[in-house]
C-alpha cells in the first residue's frame, strides 16, 4: 500500500467556510468520480477544528498556524500511484 498525505492551506482570499463548503461538496465528490482512474482506493478527508480553536491552540501553546485540512489518498502499489500522476 502507497498512502499520500497533503497538508492543505486555504488561500488567504476565501473564508474558511467557503473552503470547506467547496472541499467537501465539489472536490471530494470529484475525487470519488475519478477514483477508478486515478487508481485509488481510499479518499479521505480530515477536517480541522473550527478557526476559534485552532487560534486558541496556536496562542496558548506557541504553534504555527493551523493545517485547514489534511487529506489522504491510498493506493495499492506505486505503479498506481505512477499511473494516476502520469
Amino acid at each position: 500500500m502507497v498512502k499520500l498525505v497533503y497538508c492543505l492551506r486555504r488561500r488567504a482570499d476565501i473564508s474558511a467556510k467557503e473552503f470547506y463548503r467547496y472541499w467537501l461538496n465539489t472536490h471530494g465528490p470529484k475525487v470519488k468520480n475519478a477514483s477508478e482512474a486515478l487508481r485509488a482506493l481510499r479518499y479521505i478527508q480530515s477536517h480541522t477544528c473550527e478557526p476559534e480553536v485552532n487560534q486558541a491552540f496556536v496562542a496558548s501553546r506557541g504553534l504555527s498556524p493551523a493545517y485547514d485540512g489534511i487529506t489522504e489518498v491510498w493506493w495499492k502499489s506505486i505503479q498506481d500511484v505512477k499511473a494516476a500522476m502520469a
